[in-house]
């Protein structure tokens, strides 16, 4: 994607997102869940039932970088590039 190996993980991270996020661009795809017409949607709720946290048996997402819930909705967050109203959700 274009990272220079000699910057740090995290940032070359963000540089293979910004790469990925520019080509969808040229493809002219959505890069936001609000442009993919998802509104009002419970991330919070959504994140705890992806790592079983909302069962009470919560196992974390991913095998390379564990993931838990509070990952997944800062990840759920930053993709809708809208604040999160969580009052919104009925759950």
């Amino acid at each position: 994607m274009g990272a220079d190996p000699q910057l740090e993980p995290q940032q070359q991270i963000q540089v293979g997102i910004d790469s990925l996020e520019a080509f969808f661009l040229q493809l002219g795809l959505p890069n936001t869940l609000c442009e993919l017409g998802i509104e009002a949607f419970c991330f919070k709720n959504a994140a705890q039932i992806c790592t079983g946290y909302g069962w009470g048996q919560e196992h974390p997402s991913g095998t390379i970088q564990p993931l838990y819930w509070q990952d997944l909705y800062k990840i759920y967050q930053s993709v809708y590039r809208r604040p999160v109203l969580e009052e919104t959700c009925s759950a």
